[in-house]
């Protein structure tokens, strides 16, 4: 986020982060988040397919977003109303959350009561969390149920085809979606987002959300802080309820895992933080039970073709002595 956003943010930030730390009873919070943490937070969950307003002459969009109410304490709870946050923020930055968000979709889970959201990685397959789809335990299988996509730039409804594959040690499923209305694959109209498989930890850096969260229509937010941890990462993005399975973006615009829950008691202190899976660990785990399926995933392919190429790099050692000497 540049500048201008961060400026827009950092005094109320401010008071808030004094507030809550002397108080510690409840507050209108400025921006939705299922865990706002002042020193983390860049930016509030603000919508990107509606609710915002260009302003030509400042080069910088006006942005709005669902506001959150939260009470801590013994009767602690939150209550999430829909409007309420707005951001200026610049144009570029905009866009490119919208440009991305054209390959991120609202999911209706299995089950068919609740929402979350799933992002195109393939032809027609798109990544989400296991808890969205519905389990039968006794016969060992996963089912489509319910599940379906909304894609955003034509509001077309796009219903489950089969689960590739879905993980018994990490929450996420490989699903493979039906054909658009025109017959088409997915991918003909909507870009697969990129995955990055090399991530680096740390306090400063810095990751963009983008997910359905309350079910509201897709959002994004930024924060920062990164821990990784046994094919798992904790992150500090603003998200809220329908944001599982929701892609995390590095700078680059890479997306380095998914989101898929919030751990802590409190909503607003540094023990608060959210958990997601790593791209890297559903590209090993693949790569050992559904090399099938790996293969058509647009990245992964990628990346699959750059080890074999590098396994068959075969080195002169006679001519590697000349040239040293």
């Amino acid at each position: 986020m540049r500048t201008l956003a961060l400026t827009c943010v950092a005094s109320l930030l401010l008071f808030f982060s004094v507030s809550i730390s002397e108080k510690k009873e409840g507050y209108r919070g400025l921006a939705s988040s299922w865990n706002l943490i002042p020193s983390r937070s860049l930016s509030g969950l603000h919508y990107i397919f509606k609710g915002f307003a260009y302003n030509e002459e400042r080069g910088t969009v006006l942005v709005t977003g669902p506001l959150i109410e939260i009470t801590q304490g013994e009767k602690g709870g939150v209550k999430i109303f829909s409007e309420g946050f707005s951001l200026e923020m610049d144009t570029e930055d905009f866009e490119d959350e919208q440009f991305l968000g054209q390959s991120i979709f609202q999911a209706r889970s299995g089950s068919g009561q609740t929402v979350g959201t799933a992002f195109l990685v393939g032809k027609n397959l798109v990544l989400t969390n296991r808890h969205l789809l519905l389990s039968s335990k006794k016969k060992r299988s996963w089912e489509c149920g319910q599940f379906s996509i909304l894609l955003n730039h034509k509001e077309e409804q796009i219903q489950c085809h089969k689960i590739r594959f879905c993980s018994n040690k990490y929450d996420y499923c490989i699903v493979q979606m039906k054909k658009m209305a025109s017959g088409q694959d997915i991918d003909a109209e909507l870009r697969p987002l990129r995955l990055n498989r090399w991530v680096g930890e740390g306090e400063n850096v810095q990751l963009l959300h983008i997910g359905n969260a309350a079910g509201l229509g897709l959002q994004a937010s930024r924060g920062k802080g990164l821990r990784i941890s046994k094919g798992e990462f904790h992150h500090f993005v603003p998200t809220l309820i329908g944001s599982s399975g929701a892609p995390l973006f590095d700078e680059k615009r890479r997306v380095i895992g998914i989101n898929w829950a919030h751990t802590g008691r409190h909503f607003l202190d540094e023990e608060s933080y959210n958990r997601g899976i790593l791209i890297s660990t559903i590209f090993n785990e693949l790569k050992k039970t559904h090399p099938f399926t790996l293969q058509e995933i647009r990245s992964f392919k990628s990346w699959s073709s750059r080890d074999i190429k590098h396994r068959s790099i075969k080195v002169n050692s006679n001519r590697f002595n000349q040239v040293s000497r």
